[in-house]
């Protein structure tokens, strides 16, 4: 089963970065990582949420504002097909832990509200897209530069519990997000 789970995001991730997938010209962000899950230096300590996003109606979103929530925040495109996988994943937590608390904030790196729009509305996303297009230091900052998906797990207290970037299993997802409901 194991090694099955493993074809699968292997398989996923070389799809991904196909030339037949891959990212606009304009876009800043050039491949599609596979799974690596060490949140670094910054596991255990304070989450930068200094940060204000608009989200894709316009609305002023400031992530200081989901301090003493768990929280998830997802790094994606809409051109990236693992974030697409990803996406009704999240959805469904949503559905499943909100009431525990849960937040989920998906930042899309390089699209323009209308876009966000009709994508967020065919994925049926049922938590805050914020526009991250131009926001450099906190792509950097959350080091969503370079990758997607880059998915952040911060702790009610506002520390980094781990962070995933590329694909991943849904279990696994699940089983972040039941950390940090926990903590």
């Amino acid at each position: 089963m194991r090694f099955a789970v493993t074809l699968v995001i292997v398989a996923a991730g070389l799809a991904a970065c196909s030339k037949n997938t891959a990212p606009p010209p304009e876009s800043k962000v050039p491949v599609v990582g596979l799974p690596n899950t060490d949140a670094g230096d910054k596991a255990g300590k304070p989450a930068d949420l200094s940060f204000s996003l608009k989200d894709m109606n316009g609305a002023t979103v400031a992530l200081a504002s989901f301090k003493g929530k768990p929280l998830v925040v997802n790094f994606w495109a809409t051109w990236c097909p693992p974030c697409k996988l990803e996406i009704p994943w999240f959805v469904e937590f949503k559905q499943k832990f909100g009431s525990q608390g849960l937040e989920i904030l998906g930042v899309s790196i390089d699209d323009p509200a209308p876009e966000l729009k009709t994508f967020s509305a065919e994925y049926k996303m049922n938590y805050p897209v914020l526009m991250g297009l131009d926001q450099d230091k906190l792509l950097a900052t959350y080091e969503a530069e370079v990758t997607v998906p880059v998915t952040w797990f911060i702790k009610k207290d506002g520390t980094v519990y781990s962070r995933n970037v590329g694909i991943n299993t849904r279990q696994y997802f699940e089983a972040q997000i039941q950390a940090i409901l926990g903590s």
